[in-house]
């Protein structure tokens, strides 16, 4: 077998630690799915119950934060699970924001 191509000056460096980051989203990913598909949270209509649990701005959610509690007792999932669902869609938007950063300075 012929060793791997060298990094590129763009590329960063695979480090233990950028390895670990990256198996802990793709868990973190697979987790959320497994939610998705216990819950059968792809129908339709739960889609869209949870779009407009996560923005509703008419002062249901303290302060504009989304309990886990309260998602939990929404969908009917235990709280840990809610916690994980949330903190899932919390590093989508994270993602969404850098890149638009990102995009932005390009």
């Amino acid at each position: 077998t012929s060793p791997p191509p060298a990094a590129t000056a763009s590329e960063e460096p695979k480090t233990e630690q950028n390895e670990a980051a990256l198996i802990s989203l793709e868990k973190h990913k697979a987790l959320f799915e497994a939610i998705i598909y216990k819950y059968n949270l792809r129908e339709d209509k739960k889609a869209s119950d949870i779009a407009d649990f996560l923005t509703n701005i008419d002062g249901e959610h303290d302060e504009g934060r989304v309990s886990a509690v309260d998602f939990a007792n929404k969908f009917g999932m235990t709280e840990s699970e809610a916690r994980l669902f949330l903190s899932w869609i919390s590093v989508g938007i994270k993602f969404k924001e850098e890149s638009d950063k990102v995009r932005k300075n390009l």
